[in-house]
């Protein structure tokens, strides 16, 4: 199906809007009145997009590749979607734009050390069934140094490569790939994505700092937990496992 040149692969559906409040509410609206899994909704900009902890997500309009996709799984793979879905995005990116593409925990992808895009998973339920809904936001064709409101650690394609992507065709890319996880069998699709994940994690087995709350932890990061905890290694040899917080350098 193909809308304002945005166009699916066979058994998805897309539905794009030049404007929109949040591509993740339209989908958490859409699943609740039961809207099928592989729905896509796209938005050109968004006047209330947020990332992570209620941050605001800023882009400029018409400039960034900005959706969500609509899962019918259990809540307790919520996780494994967000791995799922940044590591078909970064391979997307990789082969659209050549580059490589760094998955920082627990849901940003990074270009060059500065954040590229962002996924955001949240789940909901309809009746007594469970959706999830994951949101990319991935900045591609401005450069957003300097603008009014993003942190100037963020980057985008236009600015990492110095040419501009169709938007359109790596949506189609990374559809491509997250259709591809969906068709295996679920314990192989399990295994797939977190070994692909871990090779792409952003300072694994090196010295990092992780913000959590008002306190700092300092260790080695190990790699990531079945369900997504961070394992820090700390100075006195102990593991610790953190869920919350921001992976810091």
């Amino acid at each position: 199906m193909a809308e304002g040149g945005f166009v699916a692969p066979a058994g998805w559906v897309i539905y794009h809007f030049e404007e929109t409040y949040s591509t993740n509410d339209l989908a958490r609206e859409a699943g609740e009145a039961g809207a099928p899994e592989r729905s896509v909704f796209v938005a050109d900009h968004q006047t209330r997009g947020r990332g992570r902890m209620g941050r605001n997500w800023l882009e400029e309009s018409g400039s960034s590749l900005l959706f969500t996709i609509l899962f019918r799984r259990r809540l307790s793979e919520s996780f494994l979607l967000t791995m799922l879905c940044s590591v078909a995005a970064a391979e997307a990116i990789d082969r659209m734009a050549g580059v490589r593409v760094e998955i920082k925990w627990p849901n940003d992808l990074m270009l060059q050390g500065r954040k590229l895009a962002g996924v955001l998973t949240e789940t909901s339920w309809q009746l007594t069934e469970p959706f999830a809904v994951v949101g990319i936001g991935i900045n591609v064709n401005f450069d957003p140094i300097g603008v009014d409101g993003i942190p100037d650690t963020a980057t985008s394609l236009l600015r990492g490569t110095g040419q501009r992507v169709h938007r359109q065709q790596l949506l189609y890319e990374i559809l491509l790939r997250i259709d591809s996880f969906l068709g295996m069998d679920p314990q192989r699709v399990e295994q797939e994505v977190q070994s692909r994940w871990a090779e792409r994690l952003w300072h694994r087995r090196q010295k990092v700092a992780v913000v959590e709350g008002s306190q700092t932890l300092e260790g080695v990061f190990e790699g990531v937990a079945e369900d997504g905890a961070l394992l820090l290694r700390l100075d006195d040899g102990s593991l610790q496992e953190l869920r919350v917080g921001d992976l810091v350098i």
